[in-house]
């Protein structure tokens, strides 16, 4: 979608983190977060942000045959359990429309997986440990599990909320 919209991607070389307040800060827009490359040049940072809009429906499968939550493990979870000073990812997703393109998404706030966590799962996944915090979906809550042939396809709801962390 970027490239249709003339939007060419930087050097590699150029992506770095930075520090705000004390804290190290790094940035993943969208697919920069499934890149391994991309997610190296973060390895040093406590933070990541991943913004995201996501132009596909959530509650469905990719064209690679993967279910997309599922997908969505291999950015933000990911990131919050493999880099080893990354205490949080935050993935704030856009959702609704804008002109006539919709997006979905459930935002979270990933970090390391901890026994004593409440396991959180998106939609049709599995739960686990290892979020912070995830927006619920109009009649579907993160802490209960829902088989993806329940929701497969449907129209969701995505109610405004807020996730709060203390850092």
């Amino acid at each position: 979608m970027e490239a249709g919209l003339g939007i060419d991607c930087a050097r590699i070389e150029d992506v770095k983190t930075f520090k705000l307040n004390g804290i190290r800060f790094g940035i993943a827009i969208s697919l920069d977060a499934f890149s391994v490359d991309y997610i190296y040049r973060l390895r040093d940072a406590e933070i990541v942000v991943q913004p995201d809009a996501n132009p596909q429906r959530w509650n469905g499968y990719l064209e690679n045959g993967r279910w997309q939550p599922e997908e969505w493990m291999d950015s933000s979870y990911y990131i919050a359990q493999r880099l080893p000073d990354v205490k949080y990812v935050v993935n704030p997703m856009m959702v609704g429309s804008l002109f006539d393109i919709r997006f979905e998404g459930q935002s979270c706030i990933a970090k390391k997986a901890d026994m004593n966590d409440t396991k959180m799962g998106y939609i049709g996944n599995q739960l686990t440990s290892g979020f912070a915090g995830m927006m619920n979906i109009e009649d579907y809550d993160p802490k209960d599990f829902v088989e993806r042939t329940q929701v497969v396809g449907r129209d969701l709801d995505y109610p405004e909320g807020v996730i709060q962390i203390e850092v």
